[in-house]
């Protein structure tokens, strides 16, 4: 039973490798993220710290709008999370405690955590000598932030009312 358990991972994990980064998951709704007042793109450094203007691939981030754990994946189907200090993560398939969801306001789609839309973008050299990492409400080691909105844009997949 360990085997197949094994085998069974194993081919997730290289299906999961081998999808290309623009793909959206089946039964997803896939977007990239902007800034609303800086217009800038949020991008993923290797340790899964989401960054803004930090010379990056920009991210590209999914929800399972029909699951009503509305757990955020980035790319490589890590689940997204603020972790203890606030920075927000995507590191491990396993989710967080956070729910996310999408929602329209005006012409804009936001990204929503936990019911509210406020992010904050903080300077720390200590993630990225580029660029600011992007934290939740509270974000308990860095200095330096603004407040920061997240709209979603450049939808694929199954994305029901936010596309167009």
């Amino acid at each position: 039973m360990k085997s197949f358990t094994l085998i069974a991972l194993f081919c997730t994990l290289a299906t999961a490798a081998v999808l290309p980064r623009d793909a959206a998951f089946k039964n997803h709704c896939c977007f990239t993220l902007q800034d609303v007042a800086s217009g800038a793109t949020v991008q993923e450094n290797s340790n899964g710290n989401l960054l803004l203007n930090a010379g990056k691939a920009n991210g590209l981030f999914c929800i399972d709008l029909s699951n009503s754990q509305n757990i955020l994946r980035d790319s490589a189907y890590n689940a997204c999370f603020l972790d203890p200090r606030g920075a927000l993560k995507c590191v491990d398939p396993t989710p967080g405690f956070q729910s996310w969801t999408l929602s329209k306001s005006g012409s804009n789609t936001l990204l929503h955590h936990d019911g509210g839309s406020t992010f904050n973008s903080c300077s720390q050299t200590s993630l990225s000598a580029k660029g600011t990492v992007l934290y939740g409400d509270k974000h308990t080691d860095a200095t330096t932030c603004k407040k920061a909105t997240l709209k979603a844009r450049d939808f694929k997949g199954t994305c029901k009312n936010f596309k167009g």
